[in-house]
């Protein structure tokens, strides 16, 4: 059992990591992808105190992406979508 839930932590993770990374790239807003980087290091670092204010931080970046979403562009087969 701790196997299974090991392994659904691996894919949610992967399924998070693609679904802000093309989001991030079809809206041209950087914010939503650093929303998700900072929730994850926040997520890993919450049993120091320091990890709230980036889970907060990430909170902040997500409203402020998707406030700021105008346009929504078709991806073509040549686009080359960044990490960061």
């Amino acid at each position: 059992m701790r196997q299974l839930r090991f392994v659904g932590g691996i894919v949610a993770f992967v399924y998070n990591l693609l679904f802000f990374r093309e989001l991030a790239f079809v809206t041209e807003q950087k914010f939503l992808l650093w929303g998700f980087y900072a929730n994850l290091i926040g997520g890993f670092t919450t049993l120091i105190f320091i990890g709230w204010f980036l889970v907060l931080a990430a909170v902040v970046l997500w409203i402020i992406g998707f406030y700021q979403m105008k346009t929504i562009r078709k991806r073509t087969e040549i686009d080359v979508m960044p990490w960061f």
